[in-house]
């Protein structure tokens, strides 16, 4: 595997405009499937109680038992990029 892709799930269209740009791959649900477990639910529960949120997960080659640090260091890259994290995570009412 080249370069392991970043791929993310947003509670608002708002926020995915804000990180539009960043190479963050938002259309992985029509290629993978859902989140599950504590990504899938926090920002369920979040986007319920009216806060935004955002979850950023590394491709891996999706073997549990084996980590993957390139996979890190790319979702790493990604959060590099955003010079000013409070012009994406303000506030979004």
């Amino acid at each position: 595997m080249q370069q392991p892709k970043v791929f993310g799930a947003v509670s608002s269209q708002k926020l995915r405009k804000k990180l539009d740009g960043y190479g963050i791959d938002f259309n992985v649900a029509s290629k993978v499937g859902t989140i599950v477990g504590a990504s899938g639910l926090l920002i369920g529960l979040g986007k319920l109680r009216g806060m935004s949120g955002v979850c950023l997960m590394g491709e891996t080659a999706g073997f549990p038992i084996v980590t993957d640090p390139k996979s890190a260091e790319s979702v790493l890259k990604v959060l590099m990029k955003i010079k000013e994290p409070s012009d994406i995570f303000e506030e979004l009412t």
